[in-house]
Order: C-alpha cells, then structure tokens, then sequence
C-alpha cells in the first residue's frame, strides 16, 4: 500500500480503515509510535518542527522538507501615449483632485488621494486615471466638481479648519476672475453680509459667512463693488 501524500487521499483512508477501529489496538498504537521516533525530523507521533530562514527573497524551511521559495513583484507600467489625458490636463485636473481629496479626509485630517484616484478609476473604466481618454478631459473635470459639491458638508463635518481653507481657495479664484483686489473681497463681503466692523481677514468669518460669501461671490459681477 502506497502512502497518501494528498489531504483528499488521506481522508479516504481514515473513512476506509474507521470500521477496524484501529485506534484501539494497543499494540498496533505502540508500534506506530516506536516507528515514528526513528523518522527524522519528528519529536513524539505526529509532531513536527520547523525553522523558517529568510534573506529577503528566499525562505528556506529547514526540516523533514526543504522548500525554497522566491518572491516575485510583479509591477503595472502605466504609459500613457496620445490617446489618453494630455500633460498640460493631467495639470488642470490635480487641483481639483486635491480639493476633493481634502474634502474626503478621514479623522487624521489628511487628503485622501486613493479615493478620488479609485473614483476616477470606476468612473472612467480605466486602470489609472492617467489613462482617462484624452477627449474625457472635460467629462473628468466636471465629475471632480460635482463630487466636490457634494462632499462639502463632510469636509464642514470632520475637519472645519480645511473647510476653511477649501472656501478661501474658492473665494479668491472667482476674485481673480472678477479682476478684484483682496481690498474689494472684503468690501463686497462686509456690504452684503452686513458686517458691523470692517473685514481685514476671511478668517474673521465663521463657517456659514464663508459659505454665504462663497456662494455671492459665484453670482457676483465685476462691477458689484468699488476699489
């Protein structure tokens, strides 16, 4: 009789010799145990030690069995060519990607880059978002604005501080397209959220007021205030 070397053979034969009883033969018990004190490697029936080796790429398991095995790394090589985002998009879309980022920040505060990068991934079917057709750049653009307007109460939520910060960057951008001076910032925000001092800073506005100011300033015209 051959020995079984697979768990599938091996169950076969425990079902196949259960009806003997075999356990129960004393001196058949006595015998097994003597044979297996003579293997090597063994310490009692059925026990066996191991000393695990390794030097980085190779683990060597030192026993009744050698096994030698290597780690193999096997990496993606994104390459994109002219079908896929331009440079000078890649460029116009990273700001957008850290805001949104930022706004999906976890406790610890800090932006989390592999969220929007997995959103793009599922958005556009593609394996990175270096990858998005060269022609999906304004799709891509849009997309990353309407879930930044959606994720804004939970950046106002877990961390009021980079809710700040992601209002200041909006407020001053629309600024720069109105032509506006941070002097004319502030005189537009205090006449039209009625401040009783004179503003000198955004962060003299709460939370709400930077909201408000934010949503005026996208409505504004150029010519809504005096220098």
């Amino acid at each position: 009789m051959e020995k079984p070397t697979s768990p599938g053979r091996k169950a076969v034969l425990v079902e196949e010799t259960e009806p003997f009883a075999l356990h129960t033969d004393r001196e058949l018990v006595e015998l097994v145990e003597r044979i297996a004190a003579f293997l090597p490697g063994t310490s009692g029936a059925g026990s066996q030690n191991w000393k695990v080796e390794g030097n980085g790429n190779h683990v060597n398991f030192a026993g009744r069995d050698l096994v030698v095995t290597e780690r193999h790394i096997q990496r993606n090589v994104i390459t994109p060519d002219d079908r896929h985002l331009a440079r000078e998009q890649r460029s116009q879309l990273l700001p957008a990607i850290h805001e949104l980022a930022e706004r999906l920040a976890g406790p610890d505060g800090k932006p989390n880059l592999g969220a929007v990068h997995r959103m793009l991934q599922r958005r556009f079917d593609v394996p990175s978002y270096l990858l998005i057709p060269r022609e999906k750049y304004g799709d891509a653009l849009a997309f990353l604005r309407q879930q930044r307007a959606i994720h804004r109460g939970t950046l106002r939520r877990r961390n009021p501080s980079a809710f700040a910060r992601d209002r200041f960057r909006a407020i001053f951008s629309r600024a720069t397209e109105l032509g506006w001076t941070r002097q004319q910032v502030y005189n537009f925000a205090g006449e039209r959220l009625k401040l009783k001092r004179p503003l000198t800073s955004l962060k003299q506005l709460s939370l709400a007021q930077l909201e408000e100011l934010s949503a005026m300033m996208r409505d504004a015209r150029p010519t809504a205030v005096v220098a």
